[in-house]
């Protein structure tokens, strides 16, 4: 029996919002031509739909949420055979269909990658990562072939000296008025089952990178976000967002 896809989304704002960013994210259904899930899910495929909007008066850049498909969480457990089939790995997965899971999407990293939790626990909590993200970062991993021999984090290889490069992948620039939308493939998170609810880890834009790991420190290394960047004004300010559910 094919399973209902239910999308439910709704949207907290306070006015104090209309004069600042808003991010605001929507779950939709999409159908795409030679679909990579093609043979694994129907012709009608899930999306998470993140939209910018620069309700100021000038132009300006912040950092996105997401860059291209670096954004499930990395494997952690290692708990899988890499050459594992993916249909016989599916297979053999235990459904999450009466489960509910909070997405943690976080605005203020470089790393971006998305952490799955237990729908009673808070990021801000200390807390054991759940295996759910291993299972995702599986899946997306035997889809988008991310390579994994370079074991250097994102951080490593950004600077303030070489911004200019990889602006385009790691920003979003926009002006007065202007929206931006980006989507992110969900059917991972279909094929897998549950209720999930995606939202920022925060409403506030950083005006910093971090760069290299100090490792006796255990943090990364933070260095300011130049003012401007190809005429573009940094933006610090406020975030109006939402959260956005999909039960599956």
């Amino acid at each position: 029996m094919n399973k209902i896809l239910i999308i439910l989304f709704y949207f907290f704002f306070l006015n104090s919002f209309s004069q600042n960013v808003s991010v605001v994210l929507l779950v939709e259904q999409k159908k795409a031509d030679a679909h990579l899930w093609k043979k694994y899910s129907s012709d009608v495929y899930p999306f998470l739909q993140i939209s910018y909007i620069n309700n100021t008066k000038d132009s300006i850049y912040l950092k996105k949420v997401a860059a291209e498909f670096d954004f499930i969480t990395t494997g952690l457990m290692k708990d899988y055979n890499r050459n594992t089939n993916l249909r016989t790995y599916l297979k053999n997965l235990k459904k999450h269909t009466n489960q509910k899971y909070s997405v943690n999407i976080p605005i203020s990293k470089f790393h971006n990658y998305w952490e799955v939790l237990e729908a009673d626990h808070s990021i801000a909590d200390e807390h054991d990562i759940s295996f759910i993200n291993e299972q995702l970062h599986f899946i997306y991993d035997c889809f988008y072939k991310k390579n994994n021999s370079n074991t250097k984090t994102v951080e490593d290889r950004i600077s303030v000296a070489n911004i200019g490069k990889i602006e385009s992948k790691y920003f979003i620039f926009l002006k007065p008025g202007e929206k931006v939308i980006e989507y992110y493939d969900l059917t991972g998170f279909k094929l897998l089952g549950g209720t999930y609810d995606f939202m920022l880890d925060k409403n506030q834009a950083d005006d910093f990178m971090e760069t290299d790991f100090l490792s006796d420190q255990k943090i990364y290394k933070r260095e300011a976000l130049p003012e401007t960047l190809k005429g573009y004004k940094l933006y610090k300010g406020l975030i109006g967002t939402n959260t956005a559910r999909i039960i599956f």
